[in-house]
């Protein structure tokens, strides 16, 4: 499949895991929105389901274990290159997910990987729409 100037849109899944007041979040290293904050996930495989594939994605970005919870959002991310063809096109389902166990360590196509407190969000470069759902969370 492939993710720049795909046949259809893309199905992702992404994870609010949740540690006491903490949330997990990481730093892309890969377009789009590369060098931005943002919360663990990635592109649900064909036969997968949703849980198998969230708990793969953060495993495998973060290095931890999780127990899904509840769909939080749906998010739709399209991104236009210069001539207005869609460039990347994501739904992205957003679940809330329990922490369960496992040191955090950021996977190659990860710049960092951070548990971080309400005070933290307001200084960070964090994608809009995972904005969105870590203001809920702290409210």
């Amino acid at each position: 499949m492939k993710r720049r100037y795909p046949d259809t849109p893309i199905v992702g899944v992404s994870a609010l895991v949740i540690q006491k007041e903490k949330v997990l979040l990481i730093k892309r290293g890969k377009e789009p929105d590369k060098g931005r904050w943002s919360i663990p996930g990635g592109v649900i495989e064909t036969g997968e389901t949703i849980e198998n594939a969230l708990n793969r994605e953060v495993f495998e970005e973060c290095g931890v274990k999780i127990r899904v919870k509840k769909l939080l959002d749906i998010v739709e991310k399209i991104f236009f290159d210069s001539q207005g063809r869609a460039e990347f096109h994501y739904l992205i389902l957003s679940y809330s997910a329990d922490y369960l166990e496992g040191d955090i360590r950021p996977a190659s196509d990860v710049l960092d990987v951070k548990w971080m407190g309400k005070e933290d969000i307001e200084k960070l470069d964090i994608i809009d729409s995972v904005l969105k759902v870590l203001k809920e969370f702290f409210k």
